[in-house]
């Protein structure tokens, strides 16, 4: 009890403050850091929807003085376990920074997350790189799909394999920044989408990430195709309809429906043909899934999809019919 009296008079944050008040100060500091360019216009946002989603309901009424290892162990593990082990160590890290505010405050002595084991998230598939054959199987099937190349995919691609950006990064590059002579391209930026704000270009998120590549000769071919007399150098090399910066999420979009077997209209054709044929047989997709051991999302990915806006009384939506 003398303990706690001591630390309930020091610092903004006391021992008897809630975690919920010690996340809003918390949240106030990020943003400020995230105003002096030290943290990823992202970072509030994510860690405000994994706060809201998964800490909050678990710890949100606890005080910081109750806040200890054993706790803090069985909320993470029961998030792990519940969400995934991605989520825990977002988790993880924003309960941190809260409690590390707490103990510069004063309204803690020791940091409880210190002693909590690490959180392993091996990746179900190990990433690997595409072989000389699925390379070019992919802009085969890109240069006969529509909607890729209007969503400028191929030359995207391109530039994807020439230098292993991240999507953001490669959106950033500006045509100042490549070196035609020198075969090089710089990069310093990444796009960023903002709630409430929009796309923000901004530096990449470490001084590794400033760096200066080369380029193999069929990429640099591609961007002075791609150049023009009337391009600007400030503007994005792969740029919207309008000139401006594009959205890496719509981009990720256009990735993945690249990547779906109904691009081209031959593909959508053989869709129709398969669809047609099932439901001749009186068969459902899971049926089909199931006698060729397949997952029944790649069979929704092969027939089209016949959607319809349908008025209810209390919630209209589209209804979508296999």
């Amino acid at each position: 009890m003398k303990e706690r009296s001591q630390l309930a008079r020091s610092g903004t944050l006391t021992s008897m403050t809630r975690f919920s008040a010690a996340v809003d100060v918390y949240i106030g500091k990020l943003n400020a850091m995230v105003k002096d360019d030290k943290r990823s216009p992202g970072t509030p946002y994510t860690y405000q929807t994994q706060l809201k989603t998964n800490v909050l309901p678990r710890v949100g009424d606890v005080r910081l003085g109750e806040m200890t290892t054993p706790l803090l162990d069985k909320v993470i593990t029961a998030i792990k376990d519940e969400v995934g082990a991605v989520s825990a160590k977002t988790c993880k890290s924003v309960i941190a920074g809260v409690l590390s505010l707490a103990v510069r405050h004063g309204a803690i002595v020791s940091h409880p997350v210190r002693e909590l084991g690490s959180i392993e998230a091996a990746p179900k598939t190990a990433p690997r790189a595409m072989t000389d054959q699925e390379r070019q199987e992919w802009f085969v099937m890109l240069a006969s799909d529509e909607r890729a190349n209007r969503a400028d995919i191929p030359d995207l691609s391109l530039f994807l394999l020439a230098t292993g950006l991240r999507i953001s990064e490669s959106l950033a590059v500006l045509w100042e920044q490549v070196d035609f002579e020198a075969n090089e391209v710089e990069i310093t930026s990444q796009i960023n989408r903002v709630k409430g704000v929009g796309l923000v270009r901004r530096r990449t998120k470490s001084r590794a990430g400033f760096r200066v590549l080369s380029l193999p000769s069929w990429a640099m071919a591609m961007l002075q195709r791609r150049f023009s007399a009337g391009v600007q150098l400030d503007a994005p090399v792969f740029a919207d309809a309008l000139g401006g910066f594009r959205d890496p999420n719509n981009v990720r979009t256009d990735l993945r429906r690249a990547r779906q077997p109904i691009g081209s209209e031959q593909r959508r054709e053989l869709g129709r043909e398969l669809q047609k044929i099932r439901r001749e047989a009186g068969l459902l997709q899971a049926d089909v899934a199931q006698r060729l051991g397949w997952p029944k999302h790649k069979l929704s990915l092969i027939e089209p999809r016949v959607c319809a806006w349908t008025a209810r009384k209390r919630k209209p939506s589209w209804r979508c019919t296999e």
